[in-house]
């Protein structure tokens, strides 16, 4: 087939409405709507303060963020459970009794340097990555990569 045949498609129409997440204009609607929908890939809970446009690339990436700064552990215990990515400064610590109670918890992202803030024998023994982002943008593309 020659690319204009192809890029007249059906099937390329589709495709480029789903790469856009715009609607599929002059076709009939399909399982009670017309408009192409993203799953969403993770939830990620930021403690710690960090760059609004940080948190505004991981949201267009299709990650659900919320932002709960200045937790106690005992909240922050019992929120991580519902998440799937976690993001920390110096000011969080992830103890033995957080990590375990991460139940979906897949990553752990520290930004900045060093982990003193993180129990690394908890970590090691749950199954989650852990990574290390100097800056800010780097933290945005480890999550979109791992989740």
């Amino acid at each position: 087939m020659d690319r204009q045949r192809i890029q007249n498609s059906a099937a390329w129409e589709y495709a480029t409405a789903v790469q856009a997440e715009q609607p599929i204009v002059g076709r009939r609607r399909r399982c009670g709507t017309d408009t192409v929908l993203r799953m969403d890939r993770g939830r990620v809970l930021i403690c710690d303060p960090i760059p609004a446009a940080v948190i505004e690339r991981i949201s267009a990436g299709g990650l659900q963020v919320d932002e709960r700064v200045d937790l106690s552990p005992e909240e922050l215990e019992g929120l991580i459970g519902d998440y799937d990515a976690i993001v920390v400064r110096s000011a969080t610590k992830l103890g033995e009794r957080q990590i375990a109670a991460g139940r979906r918890l897949r990553v752990i992202v520290r930004a900045g340097v060093g982990t003193d803030n993180i129990d690394l024998l908890a970590h090691m023994g749950a199954s989650t990555q852990e990574a290390q982002a100097r800056m800010g943008m780097e933290i945005a593309q480890i999550l979109l990569e791992r989740l």
